[in-house]
């Protein structure tokens, strides 16, 4: 397995070896005395060992039925509750790629790896910051905060996509980010830039031909990715989507977060994601 973590404002791609169908290994634990840690945003920097990280332990969700299902951390998020995400990240050292830049070349389909079943696995993490502000090593891992009031700068992301034989899952893990407010989020088009209207419209797995897309037939949590969340005390949360078809290639960059939960809303920040498409 490699994994990688933003250091300063550039963003990391971890890469997770084998089907996305067993457990996942992210990273391990790094030995020897840990000195000055900071947490930034949901991300630790350590004076001793570099940039790591490693997610929290989450727990098992079963297979939803239908063409797609969503959970989420609080209780606007579809009616569930999650254990807290404050532990979001925790470092590890980087892999590959300046500043935690992967190296070569920064396609959507070089991101992620492909286990030998042909499910695909991929993590993106980032830090957010405000346009015009970020370290331009960020690059392609870009996210951007556009109210800083819900989204600081500093705040963390970290979105993962898993696609095998039975369909899709996004999760969304985020921290740092306002205490108790509940948020939109949803798959985009479009690749995140200092205007919000750049992402484009939501991804549809049947596109609706009017757009911009205000059909309910269209425009609902079954033929989109929604990832409402709502953050706990300390700002972290998490939400997780599934459906039974996939992506298009090419078709779905970005995650957007918008300042109310369903389908529309303010966009107050956006995370390009690679998401690989069949």
């Amino acid at each position: 397995m490699v994994s990688g973590v933003l250091a300063g404002a550039a963003a990391a791609v971890v890469l997770v070896a084998g089907g996305v169908t067993g457990p996942v290994a992210v990273a391990a634990d790094v030995g020897g005395p840990r000195v000055a840690d900071r947490p930034v945003g949901g991300l630790v920097e350590s004076a001793d060992s570099g940039p790591e990280l490693r997610p929290r332990p989450r727990p098992v969700l079963p297979d939803g039925a239908g063409t797609g299902t969503r959970e989420g951390t609080g209780s606007a998020a579809n009616g569930t509750t999650g254990a807290s995400s404050a532990a979001l990240l925790r470092p590890v050292p980087l892999a590959r790629g300046g500043a935690g830049v992967p190296a070569g070349p920064a396609g959507a389909e070089d991101a992620g790896t492909v286990g030998t079943d042909g499910s695909y696995a991929l993590r993106v993490l980032s830090r957010f910051s405000e346009p015009g502000k970020q370290d331009a090593q960020a690059g392609r891992w870009r996210a951007f905060t556009y109210d800083t009031s819900l989204v600081p700068s500093g705040a963390g992301v970290d979105v993962e996509q898993r696609t095998d034989g039975h369909g899709t899952t996004v999760t969304l893990r985020v921290a740092g980010l306002a205490a108790g407010h509940a948020f939109g989020a949803h798959v985009h088009t479009g690749t995140c830039a200092a205007d919000p209207a750049a992402a484009g419209g939501h991804y549809q797995n049947r596109r609706d031909p009017r757009q911009p897309s205000k059909d309910a037939a269209y425009a609902n949590d079954r033929n989109e990715v929604w990832l409402d969340l709502r953050t706990e005390d300390r700002g972290a949360g998490t939400a997780k989507a599934r459906h039974t078809w996939n992506f298009r290639p090419g078709e779905a960059r970005s995650v957007v977060l918008h300042g109310a939960p369903g389908g529309a809303g303010e966009r107050v920040a956006c995370f390009t994601v690679p998401f690989r498409g069949v």
